[in-house]
C-alpha cells in the first residue's frame, strides 16, 4: 500500500508527543501507526495491544525486541527514535520506512526476475549475517518481514527474535510455511533455521508461492519434513545456494556468510582465500570493447581522516574509511506501508562496516565490492557484496582505440561544507549562473544561496531525484509515491503530478523544457508533455529497473540505463529504439551525454566509467580507478572534463578527450550520490550518504 489506512474509531489519536495519523499494520504484538513527531517528520509508532499492556510477558517480549535490535547494525532495519515502556500503553518509535513488503510486491507485480532475485538474495543474506553476528536469531524470516524501503530491503519485525545465550522464550514458532523442519519437530530455532526461512522466501519471490506450498497447515508441515521443493524457477548459482539452505538437517545448511560467499564466488571473483594481484589505486583508462570488471576493497584508515586531494604525479591513495562513525540512533524493525520508494541508497557506513566485521580484515589480494540495489533506484540497492575479478587491462583486437593520450593533472580542493543535513542527500545541482544550488533528501528539497551558504527556500513533498528545467523556473522531482512532480521554483506551487505504475528513479528535461523523461522500476522510460502532464511515449525494452535517463543536447535522442546491464538509445520523436549498448558487467547506474552529443558517459556497479560513441554505439574507453559502484557521472559544460563518484567515497575527474584521470579527491565519509560541475567548470558540488554537501575548487 502506498499510504497508511485510516485510524479506527477506537485508536488513540496521540501517544506521548506523537500525533497518530494512520495505521501501517497490525500484528500479534501490537499496532503500528504512522505518526507525526513534534518536529513534523513522519515516524512509525509501535504500540502494544491494550489486552497485552498489563501482561508482564508481553512487556518483556517488547523489551527483548528492543534489546535484540540494539545489537543489529542499522542498515538491516529501521532506527529507534524513542521508547517508553513505563506507561499503560508501551510503545516504540522508529524511523518511517516507506515501501512495500516483499509479499505485497510479489502479489502486485508478480515473481521477481533473475537480477532482482540476485539483489534480494545478496541484500538479505548480508542482513542475516549481520543479525546473526549480533547474537540474534530472527525466527520469523518471511516475505512479510522484508520491506523494500527507499534505501533497499530491510529485515523487520523482531517480535519473535531470540538472543543467543539468553533465557527469553516465546510460545510462537513463526509462520508455518517458512518454519524449518527442526522447529516443526519441537527443537529451538537457531541461526540455521533462519537460513531455511530465507530459502523458502527466495522461492516465494521467484514463483509467488512458498517452497512447500501454502494450502493447509498439516499439508505444508508434512512437505517441510518429508518432501523436496521444486527449485526450477531459480537460476544458478542461486538455485544451489537455496537448495543448501533448504536441507532438512540444519547441520547441512551454510551460515549466512557462507551462503553469501557461495553465491558471490560464482560471479568470477576469487574464492575465499584465493590471492590476486594488488592494484595501486591509481585510476587508469583501459581501451577495450569488453573489459573485465574492477573491485572495491574495504577502506582502511581513521574515520575522521582529513580531506585530501590527489595529483597524478605520484601513486594515488584511497580515502580513509574504517569505522565511518556511529549511527545517531539505534535500530528497530517496524512494518512500513507498502508502496513505492525513490532512488535512495543504503547507509554505506553500516553496510561497509557490517561486511568488514563479518569477514574480518581484508587479506592481501582479496577482491571485495560492496554494492546495493537501489542505485539510484533502490535502491539499490541494497547492502550487497560481489566478488569480482579484475580484467587483464589489454585492448581486444579489432578497431583502433579512439581515445588516447594523457592530460595534465588537476587539483581538487574542498572549498566549503554546507551545514549538515538530517538525512542522506541524493541530488545536488547548480542553476544556470551558479548563484544558487538545489539539493534533495528524503526530507525536502533545499534551495541555497551559494555565496552566503544558506538555505533560502524549502520545498516539502518532493525529494530524491531532482532536475531543474532549462529555463530554471521548474523543479522536477521523483517522489516516493509512484510519481514525478513538477514544482514552481519561485513560489513552491506544485504544477503537475505525473503518475506511474511503479517507483520513479530517474528524470531528464528536454533542452526546450517541453518534455520530461522519466525512468521507473517497471523497466520502462516515459516521455511526458510538461504543459499538459500527459504521456507522450512509453519506451519498452529494458528487463529490469531503469535507473538513469538523459536527453541528448538536440533533444532527439534519449539514453536510458538499467539494472539489466544495458544502455538504450531511443528516438524521442517516434519512441523507437536506435541502439542497445552492452559492455557493463553489472547494473548501469548513470548515463550522461556530452555537450555536443557525440559521446555518452556511463557509470556502473562494475566500478567503471565508460565512454561511448553515440553515432556508432562503439565503446571508446573504460575508465578504471573507482573501487566501488559508480552512481553519478557528468560532463563539464564545455565538454572538456568528466566527473564521477560513488560507493568508494571518492570524486574523480577525467579528461574527456583522452579518457585519462586528472584528479581524485577524498572527503566524503560515505557513498557519494551526486556530483556536478559549476557553470564555469572551475567548481564542483558533491553530496551523499554522509549527509553533507561539499563544494570543491578545480585548479
Amino acid at each position: 500500500m502506498s499510504a497508511a489506512s485510516p485510524l479506527d474509531r477506537d485508536d488513540p489519536r496521540r501517544i506521548g508527543g506523537y500525533r497518530l495519523v494512520g495505521r501501517l499494520g497490525t500484528g500479534g504484538q501490537g499496532v503500528v501507526y504512522l505518526a507525526q513527531a513534534p518536529d513534523g517528520r513522519g515516524v512509525a509508532v509501535k504500540v502494544l495491544h491494550a489486552r497485552l499492556s498489563r501482561d508482564p510477558k508481553a512487556r518483556r517480549r517488547l523489551l527483548r525486541e528492543i534489546e535484540a535490535l540494539r545489537r543489529v547494525r542499522q542498515f538491516c532495519t529501521a532506527r529507534v527514535l524513542d521508547v517508553d515502556t513505563s506507561g499503560d500503553r508501551p510503545y516504540v518509535v522508529s524511523e518511517y520506512v516507506p515501501g512495500p513488503t516483499l509479499a505485497r510486491l510479489v502479489r502486485a507485480e508478480g515473481p521477481r526476475g533473475p537480477d532482482a532475485l540476485e539483489r534480494l538474495a545478496t541484500a538479505t543474506l548480508t542482513a542475516l549475517a549481520a543479525i546473526h553476528r549480533a547474537g540474534i536469531v530472527h525466527r520469523d524470516f518471511k516475505p512479510g518481514n522484508i520491506i523494500y524501503g527507499p534505501d533497499g530491503p530491510r529485515v523487520i519485525d523482531f517480535g519473535l527474535a531470540r538472543i543467543t545465550g539468553g533465557t527469553a522464550t516465546t510460545d510462537s514458532i513463526g509462520t508455518p510455511a517458512f518454519v524449518a523442519p527442526e522447529v516443526v519437530s519441537g527443537a529451538t530455532a537457531d541461526a540455521r533455521s533462519d537460513l531455511f526461512g530465507w530459502g523458502v522466501t527466495l522461492v516465494f519471490a521467484a514463483t509467488g508461492t512458498p517452497a512447500f506450498g501454502s494450502d493447509t497447515i498439516p499439508a505444508v508441515l508434512h512437505r517441510i519434513l518429508h518432501e523436496e521443493p521444486d527449485l526450477t524457477a531459480l537460476t544458478e548459482p542461486l538455485r544451489s545456494v537455496v537448495a543448501s539452505c533448504l536441507a532438512k538437517d540444519p547441520a547441512d545448511r551454510p551460515t549466512a556468510t557462507g551462503a553469501l560467499l557461495a553465491l558471490l564466488a560464482h560471479d568470477g571473483g576469487p574464492a575465499e582465500g584465493e590471492e590476486g594481484e594488488e592494484g595501486d589505486g591509481l585510476a587508469e583508462t583501459r581501451l577495450m570493447e569488453l573489459p573485465g570488471t574492477a573491485r572495491e576493497e574495504p577502506p582502511t584508515g581513521e574515520p575522521d581522516a582529513p580531506v585530501r586531494h590527489e595529483e597524478l604525479d605520484g601513486p594515488a591513495t584511497e580515502p580513509g574509511g574504517g569505522s565511518l562513525g556511529a549511527a545517531p540512533t539505534e535500530p528497530l524493525g517496524l512494518p512500513a506501508p507498502d508502496g513505492p520508494n525513490g532512488p535512495n541508497e543504503p547507509d554505506g557506513s553500516d553496510a561497509l562496516d557490517a561486511l568488514d566485521a563479518l569477514e574480518g580484515p581484508a587479506r592481501p589480494g582479496r577482491r571485495v565490492l560492496l554494492g546495493a540495489a537501489a542505485g539510484t533506484a533502490l535502491l539499490a540497492a541494497i547492502p550487497a557484496a560481489l566478488l569480482l575479478r579484475d580484467g587483464d587491462g589489454e585492448p581486444r583486437p579489432g578497431g583502433p582505440p579512439t581515445l588516447t593520450g594523457t592530460a595534465p593533472p588537476r587539483r581538487l580542493t574542498e572549498a566549503a561544507v554546507l551545514p549538515a543535513q538530517p538525512d542522506t542527500v541524493y541530488a545536488a545541482l547548480y542553476n544556470a549562473d551558479g548563484t544558487e544550488l538545489f539539493t534533495s533528501s528524503a526530507e525536502a528539497v533545499l534551495r541555497w544561496n551559494v555565496a552566503e551558504r544558506k538555505v533560502v527556500r524549502t520545498y516539502r513533498g518532493i525529494r530524491s531525484s531532482l532536475e531543474l528545467s532549462p529555463d530554471g523556473s521548474t523543479l522536477a522531482s521523483a517522489a516516493s509515491d509512484n510519481s514525478a512532480r513538477l514544482v514552481e521554483v519561485s513560489g513552491g506551487r506544485e504544477l503537475k503530478a505525473l503518475a506511474h505504475p511503479s517507483w520513479v528513479a530517474a528524470l531528464s528535461w528536454s533542452p526546450d523544457g517541453t518534455v520530461l523523461a522519466t525512468g521507473s522500476h517497471d523497466g520502462r522510460a516515459r516521455l511526458w508533455d510538461t504543459g499538459t502532464g500527459k504521456t507522450l511515449r512509453v519506451l519498452e525494452g529494458h528487463t529490469d529497473w531503469v535507473t538513469s535517463v538523459d536527453h541528448s543536447p538536440d533533444g532527439r535522442t534519449l539514453a536510458t540505463a538499467s539494472n539489466d546491464r544495458t544502455i538504450r538509445l531511443w528516438d524521442t520523436a517516434t519512441g523507437s529504439p536506435r541502439r542497445v549498448l552492452t559492455g557493463h558487467a553489472y547494473w548501469v547506474q548513470a548515463v550522461r551525454f556530452s555537450p555536443d552529443g557525440a559521446r555518452l558517459a556511463s557509470g556502473g556497479a562494475d566500478n567503471t566509467v565508460r565512454i561511448w560513441d553515440t553515432a556508432t554505439g562503439r565503446l571508446l574507453a573504460v575508465l578504471d580507478g573507482h573501487r566501488g559502484r559508480v552512481d553519478t557521472v557528468g560532463f563539464s559544460r564545455d565538454g572538456t572534463a568528466l566527473v564521477s563518484a560513488g560507493h568508494d567515497r571518492t570524486v574523480r575527474l577525467w579528461d574527456a578527450a583522452t579518457g585519462s584521470a586528472t584528479a581524485v579527491a577524498a572527503g566524503h565519509t560515505d557513498w557519494v550520490f551526486a556530483a556536478g560541475f559549476g557553470p564555469d567548470g572551475t567548481g564542483l558540488v558533491t553530496a551523499g550518504a554522509d549527509r553533507t554537501i561539499r563544494l570543491w575548487r578545480i585548479s
